[in-house]
């Protein structure tokens, strides 16, 4: 053999060794990056605050994230903790706006709540419990009677002493 054919032998071999050590470093990266995708398509982490519809609060037993729902159906869950001095309401949230639905009450309870919606095929809003202290429901409680007389119910901003206690996203079919 000649010299030249060794050395080219070498270099083979080195490019060889060095695209390995490489494919090694990078395997861990890119299976991360495989796993995280498939846990975030198949919606079992909410990709929003982290507040998950099975909380140490508060609970959606449906529809669960990422449920397709009609027009009209059953949202049921378990309201298991409240903070003390405080109620709570169902609420929806879109866009960074709340409309509460349905006032739940100041106390552990299980609930059963026909929800109607209409915001076409695709739509994607999330359904929360809200815990609100005394100046959150007098919020809601105007906010309620002003939209019984003028019949408009604009989304609410922000909600006074309010802390989320579970959410469900919803996809509208």
């Amino acid at each position: 053999m000649t010299s030249a054919s060794i050395q080219k032998n070498d270099i083979d071999a080195a490019r060889d060794r060095g695209l390995y050590i490489l494919a090694v470093a990078c395997f861990p990266a890119v299976l991360a990056g495989i796993l995280t995708l498939i846990v975030f398509l198949s919606g079992a982490v909410q990709r929003d605050d982290g507040i998950g519809h099975n909380t140490e609060f508060a609970q959606f037993n449906y529809p669960t994230p990422s449920d397709l729902v009609s027009d009209q159906f059953e949202l049921s869950g378990a309201v298991k903790s409240i903070p003390r001095g405080e109620s709570v309401y169902i609420a929806e949230f879109s866009e960074g706006r709340y409309w509460p639905k349905r006032h739940l009450g100041s106390s552990p309870t299980r609930f059963q709540s026909e929800h109607f919606a209409k915001p076409g095929a695709g739509y994607k809003y999330s359904v929360v419990l809200l815990s609100v202290g005394s100046a959150g429901a007098s919020q809601i409680d105007a906010w309620f009677e002003h939209g019984n007389k003028t019949g408009k119910y604009p989304g609410m901003a922000q909600v006074n002493d309010s802390k989320i206690l579970a959410r469900t996203r919803i996809i509208h079919q």
